[in-house]
């Protein structure tokens, strides 16, 4: 914008001559009559002066007449300064006097930025040291203070000769037109001045060709830039690297009509210190009246909200990794006793295949033995804060019953109300599995061996009795027997504990059971007859393996009464399986008996037996016992192994 001075004299008056100025600006043409006397040569007064939104750019000023300046600027309504180089104030004009309270006296001591809103110090002082051509392309609102009060203005600058390298700044209370109009044009300059002065977000515009044609002093705070130094210039030299494909692509999607996310984040450099700043965009297009397509845009920083949320979703991350790798299962439930949540420990433990069948359920789903009686019960003792701990059998999907510690934890929300429990599941089964264990071990030697000392002692007194060497030969042999047979005990008892730490390996069942065939004839003089058998057959099994096939052989012949004692052996393939049969023409079994015969609690068959099941689970083989010939159990008992297959590569 420019200004133009026109002088002209009146025919019509002999006394006056008159100056007319034309104010031009980008949308207003505003007349100030300045009339002069020229028949006594005195000082200028002004004969009407229309209001002014700004006053106008102009070129420089010649101050030829520096006085007769002065006194021109007097008369204007705006207030005015005439400020040097270091922006110190040399003079204003009378309505700045008066409205922020300046006299003569300041003038050479009083800086125009201390008459500047703080906040807005930094940028009127950029604006004010702008280069003087920037002057011609735009004002710059801000707040200067009256006292206590701060006053929306317009500042619009032009440069002076007097004194060397001054200027001459007009502020435009924008208040007074706040006030008192209500036009398109003081809408207008309301919405500038908000969006100029906005200390939250940042405002741009970038044109077609990558350019910002405006920003707000905000945004360019936020970039660590001057509004200067941006306008005209690419807006991707402040793009973080990584991020200008991101920007760069939704800005062109945007100028070729693509519809794209209006709202995204993105990461910027800043100039003055190189930090790195994540920055959240709300972007829209407009089309000016020169027919370009220009993308409008607000801006607000949320680097410390970013690292705020990263560092809650890695405290997240944390210790949702902490609750889904747990070897313990965990669930919380509401005040009635409603799952809300399980983690996947739980649900595997449970049988399910998703936390979805259980979240939602009562708790009583899962616990065994609980009724909705339990959980209001519970509900007593978790709104009073108590802690506890109890033993506990879950259900799972299939009806098994696993046993747990329990350890339960109240919850509390914000407002100190009981909002449900914590549970943590602890399965003991291998704990109680081993108690099982030492409560076997120990009745075995209290039991079964002190049965066998019962009979050394029986022994020892039928010796200290004997009269013939045949009694004493008997006696003798009553001791050996039972001291014999309390080793045997201890014997399998060790191989027990000696299968639980060796690992599984590929053997040929077939070997190691013609080699116990070949122990047990030499031993108890019986010879098995192999009635069907392939080749070799590896399955997975370790050293265990022979003892496994020796208690079931020896079981065969010593408890069968009959002086012919036989055993049949007969092993083949059935799908996945290698089944292998001992079958023998003892006794037999009853049903009942059959079903308990690998039964820990009742040891049909000693030690022995107990020790073939626990090798046979430690292989994932499965026992079966049945008549030798069905429906006949008096013809003899046959019990099959079946191994699971065991397919080896040999890549």
């Amino acid at each position: 914008m420019s200004s133009f001075f026109f002088f002209c004299s009146s025919a019509q008056n002999e006394i006056f001559g008159s100056l007319l100025v034309l104010v031009a600006t980008r949308k207003y043409i505003c007349p100030m009559i300045v009339a002069t006397d020229t028949i006594s040569s005195s000082k200028p007064f002004i004969v009407d002066c229309l209001a002014l939104n700004t006053f106008p750019h102009s070129t420089p000023h010649d101050n030829t007449e520096p006085d007769n300046f002065r006194v021109l600027l007097d008369r204007i309504p705006i207030p005015s300064f005439i400020v040097d180089s270091r922006l110190i104030i040399f003079h204003t004009n009378s309505a700045a006097s008066k409205t922020f309270n300046i006299d003569s006296s300041s003038y050479g001591n009083l800086s125009f930025l201390s008459l500047v809103s703080r906040d807005f110090q930094s940028d009127v002082e950029d604006y004010l040291r702008s280069p003087p051509e920037k002057f011609e392309e735009y004002t710059l609102s801000t707040y200067l203070i009256q006292e206590t009060i701060q006053i929306p203005v317009e500042l619009t600058v032009t440069t002076t000769k007097n004194p060397p390298q001054g200027l001459v700044i007009y502020a435009s209370d924008l208040s007074r037109h706040m006030r008192t109009s209500g036009t398109p044009v003081d809408t207008d300059q309301i919405f500038r001045l908000l969006v100029e002065t906005s200390n939250v977000a940042g405002m741009l515009v970038v044109d077609d060709k990558y350019r910002f044609v405006y920003v707000n002093k905000k945004f360019a705070s936020m970039v660590g830039s001057t509004v200067s130094d941006m306008i005209g210039h690419d807006f991707r030299n402040w793009v973080h690297p990584d991020d200008v494909g991101l920007v760069a692509g939704r800005y062109e999607a945007r100028q070729r009509g693509t519809h794209v996310p209006p709202v995204y984040d993105f990461r910027i450099i800043r100039a003055d210190d190189h930090d790195e700043r994540i920055l959240r965009i709300h972007s829209t297009v407009l089309v000016g009246l020169d027919r370009i397509t220009y993308t409008a845009a607000m801006a607000i920083d949320v680097t410390e909200e970013a690292k705020g949320r990263q560092k809650l979703e890695e405290s997240e991350h944390k210790y949702l990794t902490l609750v889904e790798t747990m070897t313990s299962g965990l669930a919380v439930d509401t005040p009635d006793g409603t799952i809300k949540f399980v983690n996947s420990t739980l649900v595997r433990m449970l049988g399910y295949s998703s936390e979805d069948e259980l979240v939602g359920q009562p708790i009583t789903k899962m616990l065994a033995g609980w009724t909705m009686e339990t959980v209001r019960e519970t509900l007593v003792r978790r709104q009073a804060g108590v802690v506890e701990q109890y033993e506990a059998n879950l259900l799972t999907k299939t009806g098994d019953q696993i046993p747990v510690i329990v350890s339960v934890t109240p919850l509390y929300d914000s407002d100190g109300q009981y909002s449900g429990s914590l549970a943590v599941f602890t399965d003991v089964s291998e704990i109680k599995a081993a108690d099982t264990e030492i409560r076997f071990l120990l009745d075995l030697l209290l039991h079964d061996v002190g049965n066998q000392l019962q009979l050394v002692l029986a022994g020892t007194d039928l010796l200290g009795f004997a009269r013939t060497p045949e009694e004493s030969l008997t006696a003798t042999s009553y001791i050996k027997d039972g001291v014999n047979r309390c080793l045997n005990i201890i014997s399998n008892v060790r191989r027990a504990e000696a299968t639980k730490v060796e690992p599984p390996r590929p053997i040929d069942i077939v070997e190691v059971l013609k080699e116990e065939c070949s122990l047990l004839q030499r031993q108890l003089d019986v010879t098995p007859v192999i009635k069907e058998l392939p080749e070799s057959q590896t399955i997975r099994a370790d050293s265990a393996l022979g003892h496994l096939l020796r208690n079931l052989l020896e079981n065969a012949v010593k408890h069968n009464p009959r002086p012919d004692k036989k055993i049949w052996i007969r092993g083949r393939n059935i799908d996945s399986w290698f089944e292998l049969c001992i079958s023998d023409n003892g006794p037999g079994l009853p049903d009942w008996k059959k079903k308990e015969l690998f039964n820990p609690q009742r040891r049909y068959g000693g030690v022995g037996l107990h020790l073939v099941q626990k090798i046979a689970k430690k292989y994932s083989a499965r026992i079966r016992v049945r008549d030798r010939v069905e429906g006949h159990p008096k013809e003899g008992l046959e019990v099959c192994i079946r191994f699971p297959h065991m397919y080896l590569d040999y890549t």
